[in-house]
């Protein structure tokens, strides 16, 4: 019995991307078929779940580099990020912190004349 599960994928740039993240997932025990949009910022996987499941395939997409969240199918809501707290995800305290970097360094340079 084949399931599927889609999921939403952040960092995609190029074809590079897809084809690293469709290589990636077919490696993964279970995975019989990855499609992923880049335009869209998405992928569609096929897996056996005696196999594996969409945690397991969204952990091999979050190990080579990129930022995946769950899909969920019957709400078309999105499920809340792994490791995420009151704060918000890992991630969104990694942009601020980026963000706030930038402000600081951009803060202090000369005006432009």
């Amino acid at each position: 019995m084949t399931e599927t599960c889609e999921l939403k994928i952040g960092g995609m740039e190029c074809a590079a991307c897809v084809r690293r993240i469709e290589k990636a997932l077919a490696r993964v025990p279970g995975v019989e078929k990855a499609e992923v949009n880049l335009l869209a910022g998405e992928g569609s996987f096929a897996y056996d779940p005696a196999q594996t499941d969409p945690q397991a395939i969204a952990e091999a997409i979050e190990n080579i580099g990129f930022e995946p969240s769950q899909t969920l199918p019957s709400t078309g809501r999105v499920a809340e990020e792994r490791g995420r707290g009151p704060g918000g995800s890992w991630l969104d305290s990694r942009r601020r912190s980026h963000a706030s970097g930038l402000y600081r360094r951009h803060d202090h340079a000369a005006p432009l004349r």
